[in-house]
């Protein structure tokens, strides 16, 4: 497969795996962030949810066949709209139910609902893909559809990489070029006050 640049529009979501969906999920509504999706089993193999925490969401994933890798995380950007998606994986989602857990009404969960088109995913030098939702879970998903509690508002989290690639640059992200050194763990957690 040819290697192909997409520009990004924004940083859509971030995605973690947990052993613990349910106590993770919890922990950050009890903390006052809104839910953007209830816990479901919306991969397959894995209970995923969703929490909004200022300008992009934060996907919980917790695997049923194997252990997680809390070591991992993975970007999701929203593709600029110049950006032609028609040819990406697309996600189609059947179950009824879970098209009402993702917020679509009585009408359109009796029959399967295209939910978005992911882009391959780019391992190096930060695993992340680029996802285009169908415009009804856009609006729904999107940053202005939340209400931030107490002003809390995340301009930008710290990444830390040694290379980065022109493509991965968007505005919702401060990048610091450190070496592993300098930042021993690389856990994004510890920024995100998990």
């Amino acid at each position: 497969m040819s290697s192909q640049t997409f520009r990004a529009s924004r940083l859509d979501h971030i995605i973690l795996e947990t052993d613990d969906i349910r106590r993770d999920h919890s922990h950050l509504l009890h903390r006052g962030y809104p839910e953007a999706w209830p816990i479901g089993p919306f991969w397959p193999n894995a209970l995923t949810s969703g929490i909004h925490i200022g300008r992009f969401n934060l996907e919980f994933v917790e695997p049923l066949t194997r252990q997680p890798d809390s070591d991992r995380l993975v970007l999701v950007f929203e593709p600029a709209e110049s950006v032609d998606t028609h040819r990406w994986q697309e996600k189609i989602e059947p179950n009824p139910a879970l098209l009402r857990l993702r917020g679509f009404d009585r009408e359109a969960v009796k029959s399967p609902q295209l939910i978005c088109r992911n882009s391959p995913v780019v391992e190096e030098p930060i695993p992340h893909f680029f996802c285009d939702y169908v415009p009804f879970l856009k609006e729904r998903l999107r940053p202005s559809a939340f209400s931030l509690f107490a002003g809390l508002e995340l301009d930008r989290i710290p990444i830390f990489a040694t290379e980065i690639p022109e493509n991965l640059r968007v505005p919702e992200i401060s990048w610091q070029d450190k070496s592993p050194i300098e930042n021993p763990t690389g856990d994004i957690r510890q920024f995100l006050d998990l």
